[in-house]
């Protein structure tokens, strides 16, 4: 539903190790994850991703909560929408629908709204496709620290501390 981006919002993020209360709200200290299961778990990630049709690759970090592990699961808009997954990804044969969200759920698009959701695919701004004519070298490190710096990201602290292609895949800006 995320990666379908229905309502334009730029995705959304999956929190693994966190409860909710009956309201949805996050409840404090965190539950987290054991450092031992998060291998596991983003192993398992890579089949249910290859379950995507077309194929969809979301972004994972695990980042420590109240002392705890948490793994965060962004799944940004994906250019190319819509996105169909199978009901239960766990089973052998499972129908696939598309998902869209609605306020904090995650429903089968159907009649307009799935309607809608295919029309997206041809409406992808330019500045959301890649560019396979740039080149690595064409990057201007000096405007994307200021854009950084302005946007108050960490990533500005860690431009010359890791290679420039992970820097740019982590702002979803290098594909292909």
């Amino acid at each position: 539903a995320f990666a379908n981006d229905f309502e334009d919002l730029g995705g959304g993020y999956i929190i693994v190790g966190v409860d909710t209360d009956e309201n949805g709200v996050a409840k404090r200290p965190v539950v987290g994850v054991p450092e031992e299961q998060i291998d596991d778990i983003l192993q398992d990630m890579i089949g249910y991703n290859a379950k995507f049709g077309p194929y969809y690759m979301p972004r994972t970090s695990t980042e420590d909560v109240d002392g705890k592990k948490v793994l965060v699961i962004w799944c940004p808009a994906g250019v190319n929408r819509p996105y169909s997954i199978p009901e239960n990804v766990t089973a052998k044969h499972s129908k696939e629908y598309f998902y869209v969200r609605c306020g904090t759920s995650s429903i089968i698009a159907k009649g307009e709204v799935l309607d809608e959701l295919r029309e997206l695919a041809g409406r992808v701004p330019f500045d959301e496709k890649g560019n396979p004519d740039i080149k690595i070298e064409d990057i201007s490190i000096i405007l994307l620290r200021d854009h950084l710096v302005k946007a108050g990201s960490r990533l500005a602290g860690e431009l010359f501390k890791k290679p420039l292609e992970q820097i740019l895949e982590q702002m979803e800006l290098y594909t292909g």
